[in-house]
Order: structure tokens, then C-alpha cells, then sequence
């Protein structure tokens, strides 16, 4: 599936509200949602994908899948994992660097959901009391759905070939099932949900939908007018919804119908496509997955180390730092992987390299820790 240039404006803004908020949070106090998009978006672009693999064989078209995206993924996640790490103990100590080397630990796994769950993290508490690796939660859902949903939608596609329609319907009952779950954890007050990989698959799912439904980039009649509609509608939850707002239950259907609305292919119209599809935006867009690694650990370690909140010129700061690391990152380690000729044409490298960078970077982690003498 080609990205359009108005997806990447898409991620743009998704990737920016989550910074904001992080920056901002009093102000812009749901911006958060920013990952809700993220995980709406993905949902579409990975099933456009694989739903590209209709025809081949199931076990090819999922070992190509898991080659992509440890390519994709992996790399640059565990750079960050361990120059965090490094850093953590180097700048705070061994009591914060330990609590960040096990959250690395969890982290490399793409456990880290579970794991902060766990320990019972709260993810909007204290700025002191908040771990440098907490946004790779997200991470840890979106590699947990995806355990799964290749298998499931590759499969049923080859079972399913004379009654397509049923393939459709799958998305439906998956996100039925998980938003019925979100808002029954929500309403009980369950304190673990707002993590948890179950109350959040019908996000993922609603973007699965669309791609399922309008497959192949097809474009469905949307008035720019509706998109336009969507765009404001995610820019004002951003400041309208707050840590108590109750997602992700159904306080999010909002904002996954907006992101979906916004994605729909069609006619963007302007000034719309002005503002998503400049080329800084686009840019931004590219950047977003290594930029929303970044952000976070530069913003929280800075924080902890000087014991207050950022202020002043401090957050333009940040920005700049995590900025150029995102595009040291882009250009220098994520795209030359991603995109290697050599990978690309040998899928099984990729998957045991994937592996063998997991256990490599386990075993620094751990021999970070001993060398700290923790």
C-alpha cells in the first residue's frame, strides 16, 4: 500500500498532539489521543498490506509481514531502549537507572503494557514518579495485535476466497467484542485498562475495517467538508478532554470515527490538504515513529534530572534535541534497514536478525546494570 501524502499529515498530527501534551499537559491535557490515531492508522495501513497478500500462501505472506516489520520496527526501538538506559544511569543513579534497565528489559520484548500494568504505573502521574520508557507501551499493543491478525486475516482469506464477505465481517466482531470490554473496564473503574492490549484491539480494528471494506486505495465519495469536520474535531478533543475523560471506552469513539473519517480515500479538499500535505508535514510524517521514541525520554529525563518540570525555553529545547536525534535516527539507522535491498529480498534474515538484536540487546541491558554494580 503506497502512503499517501495525506497520511503522513495524518501522522504529523497524531505524533505532535502526543508531544504537546507531554510538553503542555495542563493545556493540552488530551492530547494523548494522539496514540489513539496512531493505533486507528495503523490498523488501516498494516491490513492494507496484508490484504496486498491475498493470493499467496499463508505461511509467505506472514513471513514477509514479520520480516517488514521487524525491519520497521525493531531497530530503532531498541537504539532508543539503550541510549536511555545508558543515560539513565549515567545522569540519575543506579536507583533510576535500575528501574529503567527492567523497563527496558520489558520494553525489548514488546511486553511493556503488561509489564508497567504490573507494577501498577500510572501513566498521567507525577512527573518524578513516571518511567522514561512508558510510551513503548503502545508499542507492546500494537506488536501484541499483530501476533495475531495476520495469521487470522491471511487465513480467512484463503478459506473464505468465495465468501468475501464473511473476511469483512471479522473486523466487526473483533472491535465489538474489544470496545464492549473497553467500556466495561472503563465504567468499573479498572485502573489497569488504559494499558491493556484487550480495551484497545477495536481501535486497531476500526482501521482495519475501513482497509477491509475499501480495499486497494479505492477512493469512496467523502465530502472534504466531513474531513475538514474530523481534523477540527481531533484538534479540540485535544483540548477538551482531560485524564479522566475514560478512555480508552466510549469517550474514544469520537476520536477513532474522526481519524477514520480522515483517512477514508478521497478528495481531501482545501484547505485541508494544504495544511497535511506540505511538505513539512509530510516530513514530520515520516519522522513520526522514531520522533515519538525520542520525545519522551529527552523530555522525562531532562525533567527528572533537574527535578521540575520543563520551562521557559526548555521545551523549544527538547523539541530541537529530539528533532535532530529523530532525524540522526531516520537517515542514519531506520530507512537503511527498512529499506535494505539485501533484506528486503531475504525475509528470513530479517527475522532471525530481528531476533538475534533482541538478545543482544537484553544481554547489554543486563550488562549495563552489572557495570553499574546494580
Amino acid at each position: 500500500m503506497q502512503i499517501k501524502r495525506d497520511i503522513q499529515g495524518v501522522r504529523a498530527l497524531a505524533v505532535l498532539l502526543v508531544i504537546a501534551n507531554h510538553l503542555y499537559p495542563h493545556q493540552i491535557a488530551g492530547g494523548y489521543i494522539g496514540v489513539d490515531i496512531f493505533f486507528a492508522l495503523s490498523g488501516y495501513l498494516i491490513t492494507g498490506q496484508l490484504l496486498q497478500r491475498e493470493g499467496i500462501s499463508v505461511r509467505r505472506g506472514i513471513r514477509d509481514f514479520y520480516a517488514s516489520r521487524i525491519r520497521r520496527i525493531l531497530p530503532s526501538a531498541l537504539l532508543t531502549i539503550l541510549v536511555t538506559d545508558y543515560f539513565a544511569f549515567s545522569l540519575l543513579g543506579p536507583i533510576e537507572g535500575l528501574r529503567v534497565n527492567k523497563d527496558g528489559f520489558w520494553s525489548t520484548l514488546f511486553l511493556a503494557n503488561n509489564w508497567f500494568n504490573s507494577v501498577k504505573l500510572d501513566y498521567f502521574g507525577n512527573a518524578q514518579a513516571i518511567s522514561l520508557l512508558q510510551h513503548y507501551w503502545s508499542l507492546a499493543v500494537e506488536e501484541q495485535f499483530y501476533i495475531f491478525w495476520p495469521i487470522v486475516l491471511l487465513s480467512s482469506l484463503l478459506l473464505l476466497r468465495k465468501k468475501r464477505v464473511l473476511v469483512k465481517v471479522l473486523p466487526i466482531l473483533i472491535l465489538g467484542t474489544s470496545l464492549c470490554c473497553a467500556a466495561l473496564e472503563i465504567h468499573r473503574g479498572v485502573p489497569t485498562s488504559y494499558l491493556a492490549t484487550a480495551t484497545r484491539i477495536w481501535e486497531l480494528m476500526a482501521g482495519a475495517l475501513l482497509a477491509t471494506w475499501a480495499p486497494n486505495g479505492r477512493e469512496i465519495r467523502s465530502l472534504p467538508h466531513l474531513k475538514s469536520a474530523s481534523f477540527i474535531t481531533l484538534v479540540g478533543i485535544a483540548f477538551i478532554y482531560t485524564d479522566h475523560t475514560g478512555v480508552p471506552g466510549l469517550a474514544t469513539i469520537p476520536v477513532i470515527l474522526a481519524t477514520v473519517v480522515l483517512v477514508t480515500p478521497g478528495h481531501t479538499g482545501r484547505p485541508l490538504s494544504a495544511l497535511l500535505e506540505n511538505k513539512v508535514s509530510f516530513y514530520i510524517g515520516a519522522i513520526s515513529y522514531v520522533l515519538y521514541l525520542w520525545h519522551w525520554p529527552v523530555i522525562a529525563l531532562w525533567e527528572k534530572y533537574q527535578g521540575s518540570s520543563l520551562h521557559g525555553s526548555q521545551p523549544l529545547l527538547a523539541v530541537v534535541l529530539a528533532f535532530t536525534l529523530s532525524v540522526l535516527t531516520h537517515h542514519l539507522v531506520e530507512n537503511p534497514i527498512r529499506f535494505s535491498p539485501y533484506l528486503l529480498g531475504k525475509p528470513y534474515v530479517s527475522i532471525c536478525g530481528g531476533l538475534t538484536l533482541i538478545a543482544l540487546t537484553i544481554g547489554i541491558i543486563q550488562w549495563v546494570r552489572v557495570a553499574h554494580g546494580v
